[in-house]
């Protein structure tokens, strides 16, 4: 599981063993949104450097690329068969680098998946 700060402070993201994510109101801690869609324990979660597009990994063996306001998956990155342990955005935001337990490293078009 993982925690990450929004960009600009407000929200907060939090991955978890109940195959789901949640973004929280960083100030009041209500919670804003349930990241659905993994069918196993998301293991890290990440910002995009503009705040707008959210990178989850999992045991699922999948990547996710959800928008940070509205909670909606907007892609699903599949390819790794075993579990996807880590991921990062590039500083441009423009590529996404995910981490997988089958020994492998993935670069993606953050915009298409």
């Amino acid at each position: 599981t993982s925690g990450a700060y929004s960009p600009d402070g407000t929200t907060i993201l939090t991955t978890s063993r109940d195959n789901t994510a949640r973004i929280w109101d960083a100030t009041t801690g209500q919670a804003l949104h349930t990241l659905t869609g993994h069918i196993d324990w998301v293991a890290f979660g990440a910002y995009s450097p503009d705040g707008t597009t959210i990178l989850t990994t999992s045991w699922d063996n999948t990547a996710r690329i959800w928008d940070a306001t509205t909670g909606q998956t907007l892609h699903t990155l599949t390819g790794h068969t075993n579990p996807v342990t880590s991921g990062a955005y590039s500083p441009d935001g423009t590529t996404i680098l995910t981490t997988s337990r089958d020994n492998t490293a993935r670069i993606w078009d953050a915009t298409t998946g």
